[in-house]
């Protein structure tokens, strides 16, 4: 990024109330060295995490709408209680060694299909898969549903994804047909409960980072 764009984003962000500081990736994969910017809001929590090879418009994008990835990890927080796995924590402050602008956890599925045993919710193994996967698209379709678009960053879901659609045996064929349908069931998910993703992105962004209790109060 060169000093005329790390200026204009700094001004950009200034004006919005964000304060911009550089940092440097240490101690992490060599793929993941060099320079981070983050951005801060007024309670000095930080809300945004880029490296210097993102692009303006990413960084542009998510100044003109700041809330998105508070939107983001609400929607895998609330989906996926709503459909009864295993979660835990969430927050939007940036992970500068993994290079993260936040993250939500859910359980692996040998844990939620555990823990579905020990309260006598018997399923079949896939739905676990199928819950795991609906609930990383819900951090994409909340925005697109909730913002008008998904300016990115989801990566990583997606990759999750197409590993448990492997691990449930679907093809690429088979995949290319499911994916769009999944998609389409995890936007209503979304719809049907969008006044609780606003409560948790509100609080989030308030907060910075909320425990797993403290979303579960936030569904009630």
């Amino acid at each position: 990024m060169s000093k005329t764009i790390e200026n204009r984003v700094r001004r950009k962000a200034a004006r919005k109330g964000y304060r911009v500081h550089k940092s440097r990736l240490r101690h992490t994969h060599p793929d993941n060295d060099g320079d981070f910017m983050l951005i801060e809001n007024r309670q000095n929590i930080p809300v945004l995490g880029w490296r210097f090879n993102a692009s303006l418009s990413e960084i542009e994008a998510w100044l003109d709408d700041p809330g998105s990835t508070a939107i983001h990890e609400a929607g895998h927080a609330v989906i996926g209680r709503a459909l009864g796995l295993t979660c835990g924590s969430a927050t939007i402050v940036p992970n500068e060694a993994e290079g993260e602008a936040g993250h939500h956890i859910v359980a692996r599925p040998d844990r939620i299909q555990y823990d579905w045993d020990k309260r006598g919710k018997y399923r079949e193994s896939d739905s676990v898969f199928i819950g795991r996967i609906l609930t990383f698209m819900a951090g994409a379709e909340a925005e697109t549903e909730l913002v008008g678009r998904c300016a990115g960053g989801d990566g990583d879901d997606r990759r999750e994804i197409e590993w448990m659609a492997d691990s449930i045996g679907l093809s690429d064929e088979q995949w290319e047909r499911y994916e769009p349908r999944m998609r389409r069931h995890t936007r209503r998910l979304v719809r049907k409960h969008r006044s609780k993703i606003e409560r948790v992105a509100g609080t989030l962004e308030e907060r910075g980072t909320l425990q797993a209790q403290e979303i579960d109060l936030l569904m009630a």
